[in-house]
């Protein structure tokens, strides 16, 4: 008796497929078309297919092309792949950079100028927290001055 069902793809036989399918050239980068989730207002490409005990297995495209191209590398949990060009759907093998989650998070916020309420962010205007954290003071004010207004509400 033969099994029916489709026919296994080896990871080489995936990503070249998906590379050839699924992605088209702008500039420098090589733009991932096909699906997308938005998160947080930034688009990640994802992909999908059976895993070898027959589950489901979906993983963010540019993380599995970079475990692609970087045979024997084990990327944890603690690991961020990330575009050096900035674009989130890119999936460039020369623009996929592993970086830690923390390394992320420091590049993510030094070049901030504004809070997200559009407070600029001065030396004056910030306030360094917990783990070099920046916090903007007027925010900081506003949201103490909103708690203790209802507080003093609630005691009513």
């Amino acid at each position: 008796m033969s099994r029916r069902g489709p026919k296994r793809l080896t990871m080489e036989q995936r990503v070249t497929r998906w590379l050839a399918r699924k992605t088209r050239p702008v500039g420098e980068c090589l733009i991932w078309t096909g699906n997308a989730q938005a998160y947080k207002g930034v688009s990640r490409g994802k992909v999908a297919w059976l895993g070898d005990d027959g589950v489901k297995v979906q993983r963010e495209v540019h993380r599995t092309v970079w475990e692609f191209f970087h045979p024997g590398v084990v990327l944890d949990r603690r690991d961020v792949v990330v575009q050096s060009c900035g674009e989130s759907l890119c999936i460039r093998r020369e623009h996929l950079v592993r970086i830690s989650r923390s390394e992320e998070m420091r590049a993510r916020y030094e070049g901030r100028t504004h809070c997200r309420n559009g407070h600029e962010l001065t030396e004056e205007n910030v306030r360094v927290g917990a783990g070099g954290r920046r916090d903007c003071r007027v925010c900081d004010k506003l949201a103490t001055r909103a708690r203790r207004a209802a507080r003093k509400e609630a005691a009513r």
